[in-house]
């Protein structure tokens, strides 16, 4: 029977930690490409950053982490600390929400609601959109 010590759990936990902090920065930096191009080693960081704000959320799966630090960089790394985006906050701990995978959803479908009517808004402004009845 193999005995596992605590120091050798906490040293794979590390290294598998490492692991999902390189792979999560070479993935953001491939499909986000916009984001701080110029400033890669800031990538390392923000994700250890983004993970541990994941799992005081109640966010533990892997698949719930990646959609968290997918969230993230749409947004803005910081976006807890910004004022303007308390919303997605106040979503992410909704306590009349028990599930953190439903929150998540929730923040994530709030946001397409906002980008989406943002956009809109924008095509009203430019007079691209025709507000005009239909005429029959």
């Amino acid at each position: 029977m193999f005995f596992i010590r605590d120091e050798q759990l906490s040293a794979l936990a590390t290294v598998t930690r490492q692991a999902f902090v390189a792979l999560a920065c070479e993935h953001l930096r491939r499909h986000f490409p916009d984001v701080d191009a110029e400033r890669g080693d800031l990538w390392p960081g923000r994700v250890e950053r983004a993970l541990t704000q994941a799992a005081a959320l109640g966010l533990h799966s892997a698949h719930l982490q990646w959609r968290f630090l997918h969230l993230s960089a749409v947004m803005d790394w910081d976006f807890i600390k910004r004022p303007q985006l308390q919303w997605v906050m106040q979503i992410l701990t909704d306590p009349r929400v028990s599930s953190a995978s439903d929150r998540l959803d929730r923040a994530f479908d709030e946001l397409r609601y906002r980008v989406a009517t943002q956009v809109a808004n924008e095509a009203l402004v430019q007079g691209s959109v025709d507000t005009r009845p239909a005429h029959e």
